[in-house]
């Protein structure tokens, strides 16, 4: 199933290296798809409380300062179920105990950082087809 138009996507990363690599990689993917981010996980949570249109993806960032990306998800979780805000994490390391812990705490998938943008395009494209054939989005 190939992406939504006009999909809706959250970015929450601290890096802005990271978040225009994201940027490019999600407009080759989808050109209709709707980009807001965050650099920190408290205003990944503001946005989510007080936004009239919720995304229809969060990508999340494990670390970060402040409020890393597992506590952002736990709390994230609090409020908005699996299958209606499907939450992917992401990450440098991949370890298969951080994944664990972060599908345990109610990430719908986990991605470790590729090295390339035509990596990142496949990943998003992938990520995006998974949820949507899940029905999660």
């Amino acid at each position: 199933m190939a992406p939504r138009d006009h999909v809706r996507i959250f970015l929450v990363d601290d890096d802005e290296d990271d978040r225009d690599l994201f940027r490019v990689a999600l407009e080759k993917v989808n050109k209709n798809a709707v980009l807001h981010f965050a650099a920190y996980g408290v205003q990944a949570l503001e946005y989510l409380n007080n936004t009239q249109e919720m995304p229809h993806f969060v990508f999340l960032d494990i670390n970060m300062p402040l409020l890393d990306g597992m506590e952002c998800l736990r709390r994230i979780r609090v409020v908005h179920p699996m299958e209606l805000l499907p939450v992917v994490m992401l990450s440098t390391s991949g370890a298969s105990n951080l994944v664990h812990e972060c599908l345990t705490l109610g990430a719908n998938q986990y991605l470790q950082k590729p090295s390339s943008l035509e990596r990142l395009c496949d990943q998003i494209r992938s990520c995006l087809e998974k949820v949507e054939e899940d029905g999660s989005a």
